[in-house]
């Protein structure tokens, strides 16, 4: 009977040794039983005693080994932020914007630190369907266009801005000054740009002399690269799979066309304006990862006042957008793919040395220009969430390179 006890206490030890809390419980154990009346051994009921005592102990043993050991994943999901009201957001502060993931209507500010500045609430959720487009500071809001649908403005504070609901155009973006809004229509087989404030008709609608074939089976392709009143200027660009693809450098205040570029068919994989109009990037098809072949040998970066080289990329690198002071270029490093990590760059646009590179396991799902700055907010995802409105989080990278990330995970506006 003593060996069997002995045994069993030894055993025990074994296997807590490095347990000093199971290790204690273990003599109190001990001690209880021996503070007991001895009675008649009954060696059955010890050997299953001693089974179950010996497998709890081990089972102790191996969870505590695992979670002293436990792996952490490399990318672990992102867990929404809890819903937080930051108030409202100041004036005169440039803002990057995100949606609260779990309110819907809520979207909260932040600024180009990475600092939370405040909390906008829509009266309605907007629908899934549309996306909410800031203005470059933050300023204003308006919905994407539906086909055959008026877009939605707002103001700094979410406030809706009544609008005429026969204005309908086919393009609206925000002008680079974050006060107006560009428009382009098609009517009567001609091409109307313009500019307008939210709420208000355009004070200025321009005809502008693009060939009316530019519209394809009822899609209209043509649209703003840029839209620069303080410059008026604005880059309209065509690039429709399987025809030469276009851009347009257009005087807004009448309409001139200052200089228009034709390309072959799939030459180019897009075509991209810096915000005051001044630069565009012709980014070869291999920065697309077109098969079909004939793709340019290089992107090219070119003013648009006379159409000078500036720099000469690798074929396989897509500018994405400029800084505002067009001293960076964000860039894909290498053929872009739906559902795919995106290898992203900032280059020297000079020299075209690099400043910084991704880690490349996010994919792209928007990137926003600091408009009082040189950084870019980059809205990173996971590859394989195909949702209208991701779950996303937010990289700030500043020209020189260095990144700030903004705690949390939101949904892409």
């Amino acid at each position: 009977m003593d060996d069997l006890r002995t045994e069993i206490r030894e055993a025990f030890e074994r296997e807590q040794a490095g347990h000093a809390l199971d290790r204690m419980l273990l003599h109190e154990i001990t001690a209880a039983a021996r503070a007991q009346p001895r009675r008649a051994p009954n060696l059955q009921w010890l050997a299953i005693a001693a089974a179950v005592l010996l497998a709890i102990a081990i089972v102790a043993g191996l969870l505590s080994t695992r979670l002293a050991n436990r792996n952490v994943p490399a990318h672990p999901t992102a867990t929404p932020s809890p819903s937080i009201d930051y108030g409202p957001p100041p004036a005169g502060i440039a803002l990057v914007y995100v949606a609260d993931a779990q309110h819907p209507g809520w979207y909260n500010a932040f600024d180009w630190t990475g600092r939370p500045r405040g909390t906008i609430k829509l009266a309605a959720p907007i629908s899934d369907q549309v996306y909410l487009t800031q203005a470059p500071d933050g300023s204003g809001f308006i919905t994407s266009l539906a086909k055959g649908t008026s877009s939605q403005s707002y103001d700094r504070l979410g406030t809706p801005i009544p609008e005429n609901p026969s204005l309908l155009f086919a393009r609206q973006v925000w002008a680079d000054d974050s006060r107006h809004l560009c428009t382009l229509d098609y009517n009567s087989f001609q091409w109307h740009i313009g500019l307008r404030t939210p709420g208000a008709t355009p004070t200025s609608l321009r005809t502008v002399a693009i060939d009316p074939s530019v519209v394809q089976s009822g899609i209209i392709a043509l649209d703003f690269s840029s839209c620069s009143p303080s410059n008026d200027r604005a880059v309209l660009v065509y690039n429709y799979f399987g025809r030469p693809a276009q851009y347009w450098v257009v005087r807004l205040s009448d309409g001139t066309i200052l200089k228009h570029q034709t390309f072959a068919a799939n030459v180019l994989g897009g075509i991209v304006a810096s915000s005051d109009s001044t630069l565009v990037a012709e980014n070869s098809a291999g920065a697309s990862g077109s098969l079909l072949g004939g793709a340019a040998q290089s992107t090219t970066i070119r003013r648009t006042s006379g159409g000078s080289t500036v720099l000469s990329l690798d074929p396989t690198f897509g500018v994405i957008a400029f800084s505002r002071d067009e001293s960076a270029a964000l860039v894909s490093t290498s053929p872009l793919a739906a559902g795919a990590p995106t290898p992203l760059a900032l280059v020297n646009v000079q020299t075209g040395s690099v400043i910084w590179r991704s880690g490349g396991q996010d994919e792209l799902t928007a990137a926003q220009e600091q408009p009082d700055g040189t950084a870019f907010a980059l809205f990173l995802q996971d590859p394989h969430d195909t949702t209208l409105h991701p779950t996303v989080h937010v990289l700030i990278v500043q020209a020189n390179g260095a990144t700030i990330a903004i705690p949390g995970a939101f949904s892409q506006p």
